[in-house]
């Protein structure tokens, strides 16, 4: 009987939690977020996703199956509120880098239903990566903060930016209600470093001086030894 009775309580609370929410107008659905897997030449980690200052457990892409985050609560804009925390394991300073994320269930990456992403990085370009590599205009970028990362030390970025919010929402009800967003991917974007070089894609390069904005492929040892090279 005692039994019953708690749980005649819980759908109770349950049940009143729901219509608060309703009241409150704030649309309370579970949500999960899904981390790209890591590569061996990752010049940074994510270590930690947070939800309004919360952790959250995301769940990985992988092979064959994706493996599931723990659902958590949120509203509507809810990938709004997260913040993702990187760490660098590269050896060099890092002055620019973020995350891309990919709204999960709005395409398949085809040509007809391609995939909605948004990128955001903190921290400043060096000079060079201020041009685009293909026609050598500088990329119109608006101002951040410069940043200097330590080897070992945390930074965080937003999942997306204030000013990209708007932006975001418009290309997400252009496909279907922002609502629906009930998972997200979170990966690495293209990281700059002090010494001129960069990383994306799991692959390390150089600045190419002869056209603004071009950069070429290097090894690893290359990329480890191009400041100290570059000081000679």
């Amino acid at each position: 009987m005692k039994w019953r009775q708690g749980s005649a309580i819980c759908a109770l609370l349950v049940s009143l939690s729901s219509v608060i929410a309703a009241q409150d107008g704030t649309a309370i659905t579970p949500r999960t977020v899904q981390l790209s897997p890591s590569l061996p030449n990752d010049p940074v980690k994510i270590v930690k996703v947070m939800l309004d200052g919360t952790e959250v457990k995301p769940g990985m892409q992988a092979w064959p199956a994706d493996k599931p985050g723990v659902p958590f609560q949120g509203g509507d804009d809810w990938y709004n509120h997260l913040t993702v925390v990187l760490k660098n394991i590269s050896p060099k300073k890092i002055v620019c880098g973020g995350v891309n994320v990919i709204f999960l269930g709005l395409g398949d990456g085809t040509p007809n239903h391609p995939m909605v992403g948004e990128q955001t990085s903190v921290g400043q370009r060096p000079e060079h990566g201020q041009y685009s590599g293909i026609t050598g205009r500088k990329l119109e970028e608006p101002p951040r903060d410069a940043i200097l990362v330590e080897p070992g030390q945390e930074f965080r970025v937003q999942a997306v930016s204030p000013d990209r919010l708007e932006g975001v929402k418009e290309t997400i009800e252009s496909r279907q209600p922002v609502p629906s967003i009930a998972s997200i991917r979170v990966g690495l974007s293209t990281v700059y470093f002090e010494d001129g070089t960069k990383w994306a894609a799991n692959l390390y390069y150089r600045p190419d001086f002869r056209a603004k904005g071009k950069y070429v492929v290097i090894s690893r040892k290359e990329f480890d030894n191009y400041g100290q090279e570059a000081s000679q």
